[in-house]
């Protein structure tokens, strides 16, 4: 099983291999290579950059969000934002830039 781009924790881990990959054209090129049976992706950031759709275009199985779900989020606003009760807080301010 392989893990990319893996971590201290994984490297340990009988039958797991890391594989220094981090693009969507390099983790295609080796599952591709590599005849990978299923692709389960966990972090966000290929998902954003549409590694499902990638996997998918080429015919590969893989679970995960597409890219246009991975990217679409609700604005996260602090709960300080929605709080009834008057608390003292420390200062903050709301962004809308990812």
């Amino acid at each position: 099983m392989y893990v990319a781009p893996g971590n201290a924790g994984t490297a340990l881990e009988d039958g797991l291999e890391n594989i220094e990959l981090h693009s969507v054209d390099e983790l295609l090129a080796f599952a591709l290579r590599e005849h990978v049976y299923l692709t389960v992706v966990g972090p966000e950031a290929p998902l954003a950059a549409g590694v499902v759709d990638a996997f998918r275009a080429a015919g590969l199985k893989i679970f995960g969000p597409t890219k246009l779900a991975a990217n679409w989020k609700v604005p996260k606003i602090s709960p300080k934002h929605h709080a009834a009760a008057p608390y003292p807080t420390a200062l903050y301010q709301p962004s809308l830039l990812h």
